[in-house]
């Protein structure tokens, strides 16, 4: 079973699966960089749930996975110029996730 960047969130999917009478239907999530999406993207997979579509937000000038995203690569925002300074940590997780076939549903 790969290692993912936050780990231990992986574990909220068992919960939902768990608690929830039927599949759920969409994942949304705040994202920063920290890898929250790339562990519940891996719990969606490990649950069975890897149809299931995930929605991924995050902060305006905190926007180190779009960044990433559009240019294909790993990247380091110049600045971080929301109010939240504590995401923005950069999309290595995430894009580590996408290169291994981790988030085929993101």
């Amino acid at each position: 079973m790969p290692t993912v960047a936050g780990e231990g969130h992986t574990s909220l999917v068992k919960e939902l699966k768990r608690d929830q009478k039927e599949k759920a239907g969409v994942v949304v999530l705040s994202v920063g960089g920290k890898g929250l999406l790339n562990a519940m993207v891996e719990g969606l997979r490990r649950a069975g749930w890897a149809d299931v579509p995930v929605v991924a937000m995050e902060t305006e000038g905190a926007h180190s996975l779009k960044a990433a995203m559009n240019a294909g690569r790993l990247v380091t925002l110049p600045a971080v110029t929301s109010t939240d300074k504590t995401t923005g940590g950069g999309a290595h997780g995430f894009l580590r996730g996408l290169r291994s076939g981790g988030c085929e549903s993101c």
